[in-house]
């Protein structure tokens, strides 16, 4: 019986401290939760007109991320980057469009 017991205490205790971490990141920390940080960041790349290093995007994949930064609208964004980004777009499609022209004939 004894052994039992001290089996079952040895288990519960490295249930506990292998949840520590767990228990010590829920509970410490900022109030935001990081997805809603992640979520509320802007995305530089594009309003600045700068190359990141680590993503090369093609045409029709700049297309559609600054469509999705556009829809997420002024809760992100101010007024002036909405334009900023609308203008790139504008740009973007119109390469784009210069491209399968240029191609066709």
């Amino acid at each position: 019986m004894k052994r039992i017991i001290s089996t079952f205490v040895v288990i519960a205790a490295a249930l506990l401290i292998s949840g520590a971490p767990t228990i010590a990141e829920e509970g410490m920390g900022s109030s935001v939760d990081k997805q809603t940080l992640e979520a509320a960041q802007k995305d530089e790349c594009l309003l600045m007109s700068r190359e990141c290093g680590d993503r090369v995007d093609s045409i029709v994949e700049r297309i559609n991320h600054l469509q999705r930064e556009i829809g997420r609208g002024s809760d992100v964004y101010s007024s002036g980057e909405l334009n900023t980004l609308r203008d790139k777009l504008e740009e973007v499609n119109k390469t784009l469009d210069q491209m399968l022209n240029s191609s066709g004939g």
